[in-house]
């Protein structure tokens, strides 16, 4: 099976960026899509009919979280149950062969610095691994924006600072996704596991 997956965090639902957002995904041509921090629908559905693809929005608290599928969705679910879970969790079935499925688990854990929000992200991960455990049999994979923080990051509360260390370190901004060049990160199967 060859696979690509793109996981795009579209920052407050997107509006204002709808071209940018869908010339990125268009450029990445990805089987299968996770957008987080989805808030308009219809954006979205739009995303799906301009792309000739299947699409599931997982309904959040806060934020939800779609999939847009090349592939026939023949499952879907949103795990959504405050606390613990903040937003949503997105499982999806869909059948990349005939007869064979592969399932997706969309994350989007609470996203505040801190331990009890660590302890808080954990907690609703868990809940997405033993969504995880019923496919067994089955490929699986698990991918969405973990808002994890790495013990070597530095994390700023001044945001003149975090604009100086993004600039030194040329991290391009959030608000534009196709600006300076850069481009999404796709994962895709490598040829020698094809």
């Amino acid at each position: 099976m060859h696979l690509s997956l793109m996981t795009y965090n579209i920052r407050y639902g997107g509006r204002g960026h709808e071209r940018q957002i869908l010339d990125v995904i268009r450029l990445a041509q990805p089987d299968v899509i996770l957008l987080q921090e989805v808030t308009h629908s219809e954006i979205i559905v739009d995303f799906a009919a301009a792309l000739d693809m299947q699409l599931f929005i997982a309904k959040g608290n806060a934020f939800s979280i779609a999939l847009i599928s090349r592939w026939p969705i023949l499952e879907s679910f949103s795990y959504r149950q405050f606390p613990p879970i903040r937003d949503t969790v997105l499982e999806v079935g869909v059948e990349y062969q005939e007869g064979k499925r592969l399932y997706l688990i969309g994350v989007h854990p609470i996203a505040f610095p801190g331990t009890f929000f660590e302890y808080w992200r954990a907690w609703e991960l868990n809940i997405a691994l033993e969504r995880a455990t019923y496919h067994r049999e089955e490929a699986c994979i698990m991918a969405g924006d973990f808002n994890a923080i790495s013990p070597h990051d530095r994390i700023l509360t001044d945001s003149a600072s975090t604009v100086q260390i993004a600039k030194a370190q040329n991290i391009p901004p959030r608000d534009a996704p196709t600006s300076g060049g850069w481009s999404p990160r796709l994962l895709s199967t490598p040829p020698s596991r094809r």
